[in-house]
């Protein structure tokens, strides 16, 4: 479950990692949180886009990620890469399918104590 602790976590663990961390705000309320990581040669690594579940399926997180595209290639990105947690009932990559990405390969790992496959998925911008 997703709660303000574990989003104050996110952010305070992906800033020491390096990584930009982003609220998407909808009438003043926070709908999404986005973390990524864009390198000077053009690669970025999308770690999470994560949108509240009363906002899904309504074309919001199309959206959102279309945005995060452009600004990533306006800023010179060249490739996203997105690894996508695949081993649990409703998995999101038919999602990221649409969205343009490719898988490139699977792989296992491990967050604290939990290891999870993983299908690495890369889309040129």
């Amino acid at each position: 479950m997703v709660t303000e602790d574990f989003l104050r976590n996110e952010l305070k663990e992906m800033t020491e990692h390096g990584f930009t961390s982003n609220f998407v705000m909808l009438d003043e309320e926070p709908v999404a949180i986005i973390d990524y990581m864009q390198r000077k040669d053009g690669f970025v690594y999308l770690s999470m886009l994560m949108l509240e579940a009363s906002k899904q399926s309504i074309g919001l997180g199309r959206r959102i990620y279309a945005f995060f595209e452009n600004l990533v290639a306006k800023a010179g990105g060249k490739t996203i890469r997105i690894d996508v947690v695949d081993d649990y009932e409703g998995n999101v990559l038919p999602f990221w399918e649409k969205m343009g990405f490719v898988k490139t390969r699977h792989d296992r790992l491990t967050w604290g104590e939990k290891e999870s496959g993983v299908c690495v998925m890369e889309k040129g911008v």
